[in-house]
């Protein structure tokens, strides 16, 4: 059997076809100086109004959006995500057990009305007869809360989404064992026999608003979104730990015009995986 790999192309977000030769090169690592001296000219310390904040480091992320809640002088709802049965998707952090949500759903939310969301599931919701649709990394802002406690969220398009909370089931798999009677087909008797089936059991359930504040996120959760303003955090000295970072960060606008950076890019903040570089079609067999 022989395996072919394809490398794909062609980019499909970015319109400019000297900015998409740009990312082509940094997804490759086979960038220029003057592909540097291009991105680097909107270097800015803060970043600008209405961009989202791409960082490597959550920690920072999360201090970013803190500090953007605690700006708006309105009062702050907190809404505590909702358990029943036994919810049993925890990881040990220093001795201490700690929950992990399926789609980065928090275990405590903190919102003010205004505040800059990021939906975090895929879904629909009915307003006025008609079903709109939104999906995982749509973006708006938080204005109002209804008496069933159902969020409005005015996306970017001018849209509004209504959310109440969505429901993950922690379902595990159990083997059971039960006795089945059956006719035999030659005999024509009945035949009693024990059979395993796996059937699905919920431990429990955790149900929280599928959003997060949409200030700042890091560059690995924004994969697969399309942005329209961007300031990448870059880390104050080297390169980011996590190789391809640069190309997905960048890749998050429709045009490098929409991106500005904490300091300038360098040749050695871009790291792409070994064998990246080899552009060509491959073959491997087996």
């Amino acid at each position: 059997m022989i395996l072919h790999t394809k490398h794909l192309t062609k980019l499909f977000r970015q319109k400019d076809a000297i900015e998409g030769a740009i990312l082509s090169r940094l997804r490759t690592a086979s960038q220029t100086q003057k592909d540097l001296d291009y991105i680097n000219k909107n270097v800015m310390v803060n970043p600008p109004v209405g961009a989202t904040v791409l960082s490597y480091f959550r920690a920072k992320a999360k201090s970013m959006n803190d500090k953007a809640l605690r700006l708006i002088d309105r009062e702050e709802l907190v809404f505590v995500a909702e358990r029943t049965g036994t919810y049993k998707k925890q990881v040990e952090y220093g001795g201490k057990k700690k929950y992990v949500v399926q789609g980065q759903y928090a275990e405590i939310l903190r919102l003010k009305i205004g505040c800059r969301v990021i939906i975090k599931s895929n879904g629909d919701c009915s307003l006025d007869g008609c079903k709109i649709p939104y999906h995982n990394g749509d973006s708006g802002v938080f204005y109002a809360i209804d008496n069933q406690e159902r969020l409005y969220i005015e996306r970017t398009d001018g849209q509004t989404i209504r959310l109440a909370r969505d429901k993950i089931g922690d379902v595990q798999d159990k083997k059971v064992k039960e006795m089945v009677t059956e006719i035999d087909d030659e005999t024509g008797e009945e035949v009693t026999f024990q059979q395993t089936k796996l059937i699905q059991i919920t431990k429990g359930q955790f149900k929280q608003y599928p959003i997060t504040l949409g200030y700042a996120q890091t560059g690995h959760s924004s994969q697969g979104l399309t942005l329209k303003k961007v300031h990448v955090e870059l880390p104050p000295s080297g390169p980011p730990p996590s190789l391809n970072w640069i190309y997905v960060v960048f890749s998050r606008v429709e045009s490098i015009k929409n991106l500005t950076l904490s300091r300038p890019l360098t040749m050695l903040d871009v790291q792409v995986i070994d064998g990246l570089k080899d552009k060509g079609d491959q073959q491997y067999e087996l």
